[in-house]
């Protein structure tokens, strides 16, 4: 699937691994599809489920070294099942220090799913998405010198929400 050197590809793989134990974290066992671009050393992944009507899905963003740059991970529902997003969230996260941030942000996010599913419905109803992108933005491996390393969009009724910057 990747196209560069034995230490890049091993990196890569490893990044990949992580994306993969989120999703599966989801519960669900479908196949997830893969896509890779090797221009912009960008890789996608998904599943979507049609019984249920969700969709999951990140994207991880590569240096040229193999290590995780920024780290996106969206989660929809399609409430009507007419294969139109109803609800769902959207995030980007700038890692710090690489694979190593990228596993710290994933098993604080595995962690504290409950926590981010009550934050998701009071960003529905009251702040759209201020406490949510707070809180992920304070979880162990995004990059904590700046201002602006966490953007969140919040969906309600088919309709993404402002960007919220955190």
């Amino acid at each position: 699937m990747f196209n560069g050197s034995f230490k890049f590809n091993k990196k890569a793989r490893k990044a990949q691994k992580l994306a993969e134990r989120h999703l599966r974290s989801t519960g669900w066992r479908e196949n997830i599809i893969w896509d890779y671009d090797p221009v912009t050393r960008i890789f996608n992944g998904g599943i979507y489920n049609k019984a249920a009507g969700t969709t999951w899905g990140c994207a991880i963003e590569l240096n040229k070294k193999g290590n995780a740059m920024n780290w996106g991970y969206f989660d929809f529902l399609d409430q009507n099942r007419d294969e139109k997003n109803d609800l769902g969230w959207v995030h980007y996260v700038r890692l710090h220090k690489g694979n190593k941030g990228l596993r710290k942000h994933i098993n604080a996010q595995i962690k504290n799913q409950e926590i981010l599913k009550s934050l998701f419905l009071q960003g529905l109803y009251y702040d759209n998405g201020k406490g949510m992108a707070d809180f992920i933005d304070n979880l162990p491996g995004s990059y904590p010198y700046s201002s602006d390393s966490t953007k969140l969009e919040v969906m309600n009724n088919g309709i993404m929400g402002d960007t919220i910057f955190a």
